[in-house]
């Protein structure tokens, strides 16, 4: 029988690994820890996260390390080595996520909104899957406005609905030319998953994000 390290090193070793599209919405090239385990393909990436202060992802196989196990490396390099962490594209900063095999769906165990989460399974449908998401609007205000445009073309498309606006995405601003707030939200949700989407603007800063969640 095929034991499970064995498993994921013949899976890494596919050469059409290598030419999946890159699905993350950052350059190839942003820094990830990853674990000596995995980088040397004595282990599969069962752990990783998205740190919330400075938006580290993490890749690690779950077992104890040394204080200098951890290598950085480009998230394309992660990436190549196993492409199902694609799936985590969407995942927001301050969550992390677990499986216990390969094969296995990524679990939800932690979010910094709301603390340790029990085995809420990280889902998301073909339609989400296809939703882009921006980390930072930059430049600003043009990304935002870009991102407001796009978040009314998807619930004109009938397969998302708003739960909630402080405003008309067309009407973030009042006819002085004043931003209605120092803080804006739109959070749209899918009709046919249920997953939520957040547009957040903070005016008064100049940044914001449209990340999975609310």
């Amino acid at each position: 029988m095929m034991g499970l390290f064995d498993r994921f090193k013949k899976n890494n070793n596919k050469p059409e690994a290598a030419n999946e599209v890159f699905p993350f919405d950052v350059p190839p090239n942003t820094a990830a820890l990853v674990c000596c385990h995995v980088l040397d393909r004595e282990a599969p990436i069962l752990y990783a996260s998205h740190d919330l202060e400075d938006g580290l992802w993490q890749f690690l196989c779950g077992k104890a390390h040394e204080a200098d196990g951890g290598r950085l490396v480009a998230l394309k390099e992660v990436f190549d080595l196993d492409p199902s962490i694609g799936a985590l594209k969407n995942i927001p900063c301050g969550c992390q996520v677990e499986r216990k095999t390969p094969d296995d769906s990524w679990v939800i165990v932690y979010r910094e909104t709301d603390g340790p989460i029990a085995n809420k399974e990280l889902s998301v449908c073909e339609i989400c899957e296809k939703v882009k998401t921006v980390d930072h609007f930059y430049p600003a205000p043009k990304a935002y406005f870009d991102c407001l445009r796009y978040i009314q073309a998807l619930v004109d498309s009938g397969d998302f609905e708003f739960e909630f606006k402080d405003c008309d995405t067309d009407k973030v601003k009042d006819e002085n030319e004043h931003w209605i707030n120092d803080v804006i939200r739109h959070v749209i949700k899918c009709k046919n998953c249920g997953q939520h989407f957040t547009c957040f603007a903070d005016t008064y800063h100049g940044n914001g994000y449209f990340k999975i969640g609310k």
